[in-house]
């Protein structure tokens, strides 16, 4: 029975879930970055194959999660090594350790920072441009296809040099100042 008093709402269980994958991160970013400095090469691989894990978990079992490769266009053309793949659950089993990912069979693709910093986001828009390209099915696209690519291109980050809520919303001035530099310089 009630005494007319309002009930505060239970945390929602995905909350706790959530909270979790927050917790798994924070411990393997700490774990990683103590050695990062003897060995960055095996840091990094170890973040991505984190990401790795943790998208395979959360993902339908029937999306294949791979790491390092290029994504094949129908031309012939590679994209940059991307850190992380999830493919579609039709994707040739056979082909899924060449590296060479066919356009066509990727969902989603990112890259992977331990540690994302300003200088990283001018490539990365790069890359992304690169992957839009590769994955156009035709050379002539409309400005609908050209922002909503057949492939998700993000980046995956343990942390930041922007470390406070302030300095994280200086990420959106940086890309949009890139953003409006690259598309004037492709206009013109």
């Amino acid at each position: 029975m009630s005494d007319g008093a309002a009930e505060s709402p239970q945390p929602h269980d995905l909350l706790d879930f959530m909270n979790e994958v927050s917790h798994e991160l924070q411990f393997e970013y700490e774990r990683i970055t103590r050695r990062s400095k003897q060995d960055p090469g095996t840091a990094g691989d170890e973040g991505e194959s984190l990401w790795r894990e943790i998208l395979s978990g959360w993902l339908p079992r029937d999306l294949p999660v791979a790491t390092k490769g290029r994504i094949l266009g129908a031309d012939g053309n590679s994209s940059p090594q991307v850190d992380v793949l999830v493919l579609h659950s039709g994707y040739p089993e056979k082909l899924i350790a060449k590296k060479q990912y066919l356009a066509g069979g990727v969902l989603a693709a990112f890259e992977c920072k331990l540690t994302l910093r300003k200088r990283d986001i001018a490539k990365i828009g790069e890359n992304a441009h690169t992957i839009r390209e590769i994955a156009a099915r035709a050379k002539d696209e409309s400005p609908y296809k050209a922002l909503h690519s057949p492939i998700v291109y993000g980046v995956l980050a343990n942390s930041s040099e922007w470390s406070t809520r302030g300095d994280a919303l200086k990420v959106d001035s940086v890309i949009s100042d890139l953003f409006s530099s690259t598309v004037s310089h492709r206009m013109s």
